[in-house]
């Protein structure tokens, strides 16, 4: 296994955040049609210390998250309604696409795919909660995927 990739293994560990807390839905739970998946893309580094004003709702989870980086800069961001079983694409600033899936959900739980240069995994993510994907080194720094 070349260094970049067990790096990239060790680095890219998913974490979990349940923002918005639900209460667990009713056991007749319709399963949804669709869903609305957003991404924004971050630079975290050192050159320029603070949280881009566009991250002030999550500036709390990434300084706890990433505490080896002071700076936090929006580079871009990809919303889209996604039927159950499509797949979304974006292309990232480092030229990799990032893909996403929904994959239908469970007990509050939305089942998303993720997959990207050759991570794919799927992970259950609280109904209007937010997850990180991070390591790709970019600039000086690394990229982090709010999904």
């Amino acid at each position: 296994m070349s260094v970049h990739r067990a790096t990239w293994s060790i680095v890219s560990a998913l974490l979990l955040f349940a923002l918005n807390a639900q209460a667990a839905p009713h056991a007749e739970e319709k399963p949804a049609a669709k869903a609305t998946l957003k991404v924004t893309v971050i630079h975290a580094q050192n050159a320029r210390p603070g949280i881009d004003p566009k991250l002030k709702s999550i500036g709390e989870y990434l300084t706890k998250s990433f505490d080896k980086f002071k700076g936090f800069t929006q580079l871009g961001a990809h919303e889209a309604q996604v039927a159950l079983g499509a797949k979304t694409s974006t292309t990232l600033p480092d030229g990799k696409t990032l893909t996403l899936a929904f994959k239908g959900q469970s007990k509050g739980f939305v089942k998303v795919y993720v997959e990207i240069d050759g991570l794919k995994t799927t992970v259950d993510v609280r109904d209007g909660g937010l997850f990180f994907q991070a390591g790709r080194v970019f600039k000086a720094g690394i990229l982090v995927l709010a999904i």
